[in-house]
């Protein structure tokens, strides 16, 4: 059943045109840095971690 999800999710947002959106919320402008470019260092940083340990 969640591949049937995965599946459906996949055609909407292929065919249909839906997006994905992301929202910060803080209390104080000073909260957050003023670009959102720690959001892709993080996930550069992420991306180049191995999943898996290999080796002992």
């Amino acid at each position: 059943m969640f591949e049937f999800y995965l599946a459906g999710c996949e055609l909407a947002f292929r065919r249909v045109g839906h997006m994905i959106w992301q929202i910060q919320l803080a209390r104080h402008d000073a909260a957050l840095p003023p670009t959102p470019d720690y959001m892709w260092e993080a996930e550069r940083a992420a991306a180049a971690r191995p999943l898996f340990h290999v080796g002992g």
